[in-house]
C-alpha cells in the first residue's frame, strides 16, 4: 500500500493505493469516512478484495480525512465537486476507465460520477446510497448526533483517521446541518435527465434492515436505471460490507470481474 495526495479544485485529495492488479477501482467511503475507517475490510482485513486482480484508489472525500485543509463546502455543488476530484485524481493516475465501489455517501457521488462521466465508470458496485432525504432519514441521522453513543466500532474506525472524538464531534455537526438543508439545495433529484445515458452494469446492494438508507432508495435507481440490478442482503443494515465481508467480496470481485 502507497498513501499520496493530488491537488484538485483546490483540495488535496488523500488516497492510499492497493493492489496491482489490471482492474482500476475508485473507492469512495461515505460521510466523514476515509479508506482506513470505511473499508477496512476490503483493504486490510481477512476479507479484503484480491489485490492481484484489482488495483484500489481508496479516496478521502474532500474535506475529510487527510483531504483537507480546506473544510469540506457544502452546497448544491457538493457532490459534483467530489465527482470532479475523483476523476481527475483517476485520470491523473492513468485510469481513464476504472470501476466505482462507493458506500453511503460515497454511493450518492458514485451515482453523480456515472451520469457526468458515463465512459468513464466501467462497472459500479455501491450501497446505501440516497437519492433524497425523507423526515425519517433525517431522525435517524440526529439519533446519532453524539459521537459518543456510536457503536464502539465505527468510534474507533473514525479515530483511525482524526485525532481526537472533539474534532469529529464538529465535522459531523456540521454534516448533520447539511442534512438539514439537503431538500433545500436539492428540491428534486438532479441526476432524473441523465440516468437515460447510463449504460454501465451497476450492482446495487441493499440490506432490508437498514434504518437509514430504506427499500425505496435502491428500488428508485433500479426503475431509473436501465443497467442496475438490486442484491438484497435480509439481515443486513447500512454496513452490510462490513458485517458480512465474505459473501460482500465474492459478490462485489464476480461482479466486477465479468
Amino acid at each position: 500500500m502507497t498513501s499520496e495526495s493530488f491537488i484538485v479544485n483546490g483540495y488535496p485529495i488523500g488516497y492510499d493505493r492497493y493492489g496491482t492488479g489490471p482492474s482500476p477501482v475508485l473507492m469512495i467511503p461515505g460521510a466523514l469516512g476515509t479508506s482506513k475507517t470505511d473499508f477496512y475490510e476490503q483493504l486490510e482485513g481477512d476479507d479484503q478484495l484480491d489485490q492481484d486482480k484489482f488495483t484500489i484508489i481508496a479516496v478521502d472525500p474532500p474535506g475529510w480525512g487527510r483531504s483537507r485543509p480546506p473544510a469540506r463546502k457544502y452546497d448544491d455543488n457538493v457532490f459534483n465537486n467530489d465527482a470532479d476530484c475523483y476523476y481527475e485524481l483517476m485520470k491523473h493516475l492513468g485510469f481513464v476507465r476504472f470501476h466505482v465501489i462507493g458506500w453511503s455517501d460515497g454511493a450518492i457521488v458514485s451515482i453523480w460520477m456515472v451520469c457526468k462521466y458515463p465512459g468513464a465508470v466501467i462497472r459500479m458496485a455501491i450501497h446505501g446510497g440516497l437519492h433524497t432525504v425523507y423526515s425519517k432519514t433525517i431522525s435517524v441521522l440526529k439519533s446519532t448526533r453524539n459521537v459518543e453513543g456510536w457503536p464502539k466500532e465505527r468510534l474507533d474506525g473514525c479515530l483511525r483517521a482524526y485525532d481526537s472524538k472533539e474534532e469529529l464531534q464538529k465535522l459531523w455537526d456540521r454534516h448533520l446541518k447539511f442534512v438539514d438543508y439537503y431538500n433545500v439545495y436539492f428540491p428534486r433529484d438532479p441526476n432524473i435527465n441523465n440516468y437515460p445515458k447510463v449504460n454501465c452494469p451497476i450492482l446495487i446492494m441493499h440490506g432490508d434492515k437498514d434504518a437509514l438508507t430504506t427499500i425505496e432508495h435502491p428500488e428508485y435507481f433500479v426503475k431509473h436505471i436501465k443497467s442496475a440490478r438490486l442484491h438484497r442482503f435480509p439481515a443486513g443494515s447500512h454496513d452490510l460490507h462490513s458485517r458480512y465481508a465474505s459473501t460482500y467480496k465474492s459478490l462485489v470481485e464476480e461482479f466486477l470481474l465479468k
